[in-house]
């Protein structure tokens, strides 16, 4: 089973003059706990990409598989249930609540995907103790740094262990410290819990760390390197 697949998808927006074509037969499929990094020009297709992986738009043609789920036959409330259990998402402006505590946005997540609440306490603890933010727990996220912010983003969207993490320019608001400090969060929760991630990115320092670079051109997958084991 793989953690994600697409065939021969394609995503068309409008039509006659105003069509526009941003993603074009695409074949792609990532493996359970696979780092993936997609990059290319603004336009190309990343975010596109991500989005339809997330069942937040749908293809025009060609399927869609999320390990078990095929996307197309599933409605509405379906997705968002699969959502909830199947994938993390981290939004470039990260839709943290201000008013809740950094613990209090990891627990949102975790009453969204029905964990019991037994178990929210110490899944919590174990995650912000793995991003060095435990003293953080009950710090209201609008007090937070630029670059704690953003780890608080990654364990909420881990914190119900999908098994695919979707990532949108996360490092793009950071600088290269921060940056890095949140690649190696990434990264240690990727061999802790083999969830399979997959972010777009412009930089190829944040690129090269992945186990795999696909590049997009033009809506098309024009590359696909992957790092030898």
């Amino acid at each position: 089973m793989n953690a994600l697949q697409f065939q021969s998808m394609s995503k068309v927006y409008g039509a006659g003059p105003s069509r526009v074509e941003a993603l074009r037969e695409i074949n792609l499929t990532i493996a359970p706990g696979q780092t993936v990094a997609l990059v290319g020009a603004s336009g190309s297709g990343k975010t596109t990409l991500l989005n339809l992986a997330a069942g937040f738009d749908r293809p025009t043609t060609g399927a869609i598989r999320l390990a078990t789920f095929e996307l197309a036959n599933l409605g509405e409330v379906a997705l968002a249930k699969m959502r909830r259990t199947q994938v993390g998402f981290l939004f470039q402006s990260l839709n943290l609540l201000p008013t809740l505590s950094a613990g209090e946005n990891i627990q949102l997540a975790l009453e969204l995907a029905a964990v019991p609440k037994a178990d929210q306490a110490e899944r919590i603890s174990t995650l912000l103790q793995s991003a060095a933010l435990a003293d953080k727990a009950r710090t209201f996220c609008e007090a937070l740094s630029a670059g704690e912010r953003q780890r608080i983003a990654v364990l909420r969207a881990l914190a119900h262990r999908p098994g695919l993490l979707l990532m949108d320019e996360p490092t793009s608001c950071l600088d290269t410290p921060n940056a890095d400090q949140l690649m190696e969060l990434v990264l240690e929760l990727n061999r802790a819990e083999g969830t399979a991630m997959v972010l777009t990115t412009h930089d190829m320092r944040v690129a090269q760390r992945m186990q795999r670079i696909v590049r997009l051109h033009d809506g098309r997958i024009i590359d696909d390197d992957v790092k030898p084991d």
